[in-house]
């Protein structure tokens, strides 16, 4: 009985980190400082030591990488992936995967120039109107941070509320 409830009041906490990470995307006002908050807000209240984002080459994923550029914060943790090589690692699915062995294929995610010592990784789906544009991801040295019996609902909708604001500021920077 105990073990529930601690799990219970660790889920409460990862719920209420993600949650005050999604409460700052309104306040952004351009994709840049979007990504840097997501970037900056999962390192402070997680700690996770590699993030990256993974954007797949065609037109929606090329607008945003142009907007991503221009982000000295992510200078270095930008990729572009072809479309077919990204669906082959995580299929069409919006919802996050966690990875803690046979990584190999998965280092097609990495920036180039980047190369991290992984053992666990999260790819979480960017999507916009309903079509997956990237990936933010998330590497670990240790093989427990990420793996399959973890949920992915909280992160899945963070990255969902992400993708909300990313679409607006999209638009909005479109009409600028």
């Amino acid at each position: 009985m105990e073990d529930t409830k601690d799990i219970l009041l660790i889920n409460e906490e990862i719920a209420r980190k993600f949650a005050d990470i999604a409460a700052r995307f309104p306040s952004t006002t351009s994709v840049q400082s979007l990504f840097e908050t997501l970037l900056n807000g999962l390192e402070e209240e997680f700690g996770i030591p590699y993030m990256w984002i993974t954007v797949i080459d065609d037109p929606p994923g090329n607008i945003l990488y142009r907007k991503l550029l221009e982000s000295e914060c992510l200078e270095g943790r930008l990729h572009v992936i072809e479309r077919p090589a990204f669906m082959e690692l995580t299929g069409e699915s919006h919802i996050p995967i966690l990875i803690n062995h046979d990584l190999k294929p998965y280092f097609r995610l990495m920036p180039v120039a980047r190369k991290y010592l992984l053992r666990s990784l999260a790819v979480a789906p960017i999507v916009i109107e309903d079509k997956v544009i990237g990936s933010m991801n998330y590497g670990d040295v240790s093989e427990t941070r990420y793996h399959e019996e973890l949920g992915v609902t909280l992160l899945g909708t963070m990255m969902d509320s992400a993708s909300i604001h990313l679409a607006r500021l999209l638009r909005e920077q479109e009409r600028e």
